[in-house]
């Protein structure tokens, strides 16, 4: 199967693309070794850990989620080179049985304070558990992931997630910002 292919594209605000990763179950059995942390978030879903540039896995998570960042936003004649990280990590987040996230934005400023966020990137390490469904809100629209799938949508986008009601649910993050 080839990677990187587009499940769906919803307008010019988001894309589902599958297959990003060659075995998400490694990257999965490599972030058990870790040390995970309460999340202080008032929306916490779970458990945090944090995969660090000089991290084995955090090459793999890196180069999927720039490339699905890519096919995203040349989809919708923007390029990649404009727009950075500004972190050296990915977020990863266990959730919790009974955890959800109410409709929002990811429209914050950056850590250094210097921007806001433009695209979002959530990848799914896991896929073997029930509810935890993301809806792009103001499209009514759930998008249903396997492990290795990436969605990737404008941080403007209204969505939220369902409560997970059970199983293994893992995901990681990053946002994208103006150069």
């Amino acid at each position: 199967m080839n990677k990187f292919n587009v499940v769906e594209k919803i307008g010019s605000a988001a894309m589902h693309i599958s297959n990003c990763l060659d075995d998400p179950q490694n990257i999965v059995s490599i972030l058990k070794a870790k040390v995970w942390e309460d999340d202080l978030d008032p929306i916490a879903v779970g458990p945090l850990c944090f995969v660090h540039n000089e991290e084995p896995a955090y090459k793999e998570i890196d180069e999927a989620m720039m490339q699905a960042a890519s096919i995203f936003l040349s989809s919708t004649g923007r390029d990649i080179s404009d727009y950075k990280k500004t972190d050296n990590f990915y977020r990863i987040a266990k959730w919790q049985e009974g955890k959800s996230i109410y409709p929002h934005k990811d429209t914050f400023v950056s850590e250094t304070g210097e921007n806001q966020a433009v695209v979002s990137l959530v990848m799914y390490l896991t896929d073997k558990y029930e509810g935890g469904i993301l809806t792009l809100t103001q499209f009514e629209k759930e998008i249903r992931t396997k492990a290795g799938d990436i969605l990737v949508f404008n941080s403007d986008t209204y969505h939220e997630i369902s409560t997970h009601l059970g199983g293994e649910r893992i995901t990681a993050r990053i946002f994208l910002y103006n150069k």
